[in-house]
């Protein structure tokens, strides 16, 4: 994956959501290992070196990173951020909490087709219709954005909410986003939670960007009430 073209698509998103003075992204390649166990070390590794780059970068300090009871890592406060691995490269977005309340980020590279196993849309749901209407090679494309953009909202929503959005909320999400004409780079799709998402596609990766916005100073209410 050419790292150079990465780095451009995560400014331009950054500026998109102008968070260029408030967030900071870095990425490093990983090693190619064939070992699953080799390759779940190398990830976190990446991560956590992604993370203390991005740290630094953004504060002048890489401030000891902790992880969680669920082995997640468990940012400095004050911050916000968001750790993803996809086609040999971990990329961590870190941002002020001053400028969001979570951030999720997810990087996808593109394949030939669409693994089966990560087959997340209904056969009879809105978005999946909206794709057929497109032609093959352009959907498979989508199918790549819709399952980036599902990875990088449920990252903000845990991190803001500390659980999984009900299934309704991604439904809504990709819906709003299947309808688009092309990906939103400059204008963003308004998601669940008065979320915003900002993608980019290339010929090598997509990647999606989405922030979770502070709470309302006026009240605050539950992001997902209970159906």
């Amino acid at each position: 994956m050419p790292l150079h073209e990465l780095r451009r698509s995560t400014r331009r998103l950054l500026k998109a959501a102008g968070l260029l003075r408030e967030a900071c992204a870095r990425c490093v390649p990983l090693p190619r290992t064939a070992a699953a166990a080799e390759r779940r070390a190398a990830d976190h590794t990446g991560g956590r070196l992604a993370a203390r780059r991005a740290l630094r970068a953004l504060l002048g300090r890489a401030p000891r990173l902790h992880a969680d009871d669920r082995g997640a890592v468990r940012w400095p406060r004050g911050l916000q951020g968001s750790i993803t691995h996809g086609g040999g490269v971990a990329m961590v977005v870190v941002a002020r909490g001053s400028a969001c309340r979570a951030v999720g980020i997810d990087l996808e590279p593109r394949r030939p087709s669409f693994p089966p196993g990560a087959a997340v849309f209904d056969e009879k749901s809105l978005q999946q219709q909206r794709l057929r209407a497109r032609p093959a090679a352009e959907a498979a494309g989508w199918r790549f954005l819709l399952f980036s953009a599902t990875e990088s909202f449920l990252k903000a929503a845990h991190a803001a909410c500390g659980r999984v959005p009900p299934q309704a909320a991604f439904d809504a999400l990709r819906n709003r986003l299947a309808a688009r004409c092309s990906p939103p780079a400059h204008r963003p799709v308004n998601g669940p939670g008065r979320t915003t998402l900002w993608a980019a596609r290339r010929a090598g990766f997509v990647l999606t960007l989405c922030l979770w916005p502070l709470p309302r100073a006026r009240r605050r209410r539950n992001a997902f009430p209970p159906s």
